[in-house]
């Protein structure tokens, strides 16, 4: 379990975090604040007027995190000259994680910095987890979770993570070789994101074989991607186009009933063009206002600055054109935004995904009547 989901169960079960904390919690103040001194993971005020500032962990098991988590939490200390109350700094770690080397470690950074050290149990964030999810399924439907920036411009990036088991008429291919295909980048992020969005849209799975090696595996769904690359556009270049019966794969993996960061961000995007009217939608490269990123923030649930909101939102427009779900209208160059209309097949799209969501949630809450 990832920091960010143990600060969405912590944040939702306040009275939890205020047990582990050993204080009355009273208010949030803030969540992922980006501040001259570094960006907050969250911040409370106390019924005692204190001002709490917490640097959040998982396991800490080597040096370089150890340092990290002091290193800002001692640089949030500097926050005490701009607020009126007390302000208290807290590192909040899990324990059963956490080898005591590095515990009685910290324990001594802390004692040296003045910073106080917190506990908690990641079991007991897994229960908690479990029970959130199953209150937000009560109350409406399948919980999606927020949109996510990712750093994939377009759909049609996956296949050139996909051709080789074109290339060598395979179902697996071990993960090392998937990835050699990448070594001249200079850095496997370009592997991973691709990877993911693969994974995301239901293509790839990754399993140990029998000599223990990773292995990279196609999936139902994946072998029809493959077999559906298209010779012409193949041919067109280094990143080739989606083909019309690729989009059909993926089509039926957006409306499959699992939802992943990536068809989460597509679902979230049509929404907001049907909302909007698609009056909206910021260029990459423009300012289109604090205003605007604030109405996007609050839309999404999310707290992105500017640049990587805007990112999320182009890159997640161009794989809704690439799916045939969204067609943008173009402004003046100086204009910061554009706008965008839903084609008939992305208004089915959404009113589908819609209707899956309603049905679910009234699966749900129907036998709780009786």
């Amino acid at each position: 379990m990832n920091e960010n989901v143990v600060q969405w169960v912590l944040l939702r079960r306040t009275e939890f975090l205020a047990r582990h904390l050993q204080l009355p919690l009273r208010r949030k103040l803030a969540e992922y604040q980006t501040t001259d001194h570094g960006v907050i993971d969250f911040a409370f005020d106390t019924a005692d007027n204190e001002v709490v500032v917490v640097e959040l962990e998982t396991a800490i098991t080597n040096t370089a995190k150890l340092e990290f988590c002091v290193e800002q939490s001692i640089r949030y200390k500097n926050l005490a000259s701009l607020i009126p109350n007390p302000l208290r700094v807290f590192i909040l770690y899990d324990r059963l994680g956490t080898p005591p080397r590095f515990a009685q470690r910290l324990q001594a950074e802390g004692n040296r910095h003045g910073l106080e050290l917190r506990t908690y149990s990641m079991l007991d964030i897994k229960n908690l987890y479990q029970k959130c999810m199953e209150d937000l399924e009560k109350t409406s439907g399948i919980y999606l979770g927020r949109p996510v920036a990712m750093n994939v411009t377009h759909l049609r990036l996956m296949n050139r993570l996909l051709l080789p088991f074109r290339q060598e008429s395979v179902d697996k291919i071990a993960e090392k070789d998937l990835m050699a295909g990448f070594s001249t980048e200079g850095s496997k992020t370009v592997f991973r994101v691709r990877r993911t969005m693969a994974e995301h849209f239901d293509l790839l799975e990754f399993e140990d074989g029998k000599s223990g090696v990773r292995e990279a595996r196609l999936t139902g769904l994946g072998k029809r991607f493959r077999d559906n690359m298209a010779d012409d556009l193949l041919a067109r270049g280094h990143e080739f186009g989606i083909s019309h019966s690729q989009r059909r794969v993926l089509l039926e993996s957006l409306t499959n009933g699992r939802f992943t960061k990536s068809k989460v961000n597509i679902y979230y995007l049509l929404r907001f063009i049907h909302i909007t009217n698609g009056e909206w939608i910021p260029k990459e490269h423009s300012d289109m206002g604090a205003e605007r990123n604030a109405y996007l923030n609050n839309f999404l649930g999310t707290n992105y600055k500017p640049k990587s909101l805007r990112r999320l939102i182009r890159f997640t427009f161009n794989q809704c054109v690439e799916l045939g779900l969204v067609e943008g209208i173009e402004t003046a160059r100086n204009e910061p935004t554009f706008k965008a209309f839903l084609t008939t097949l992305g208004s089915r799209v959404l009113g589908f995904l819609e209707l899956y969501l309603h049905l679910k949630r009234e699966q749900l809450q129907i036998p709780l009547q009786n």
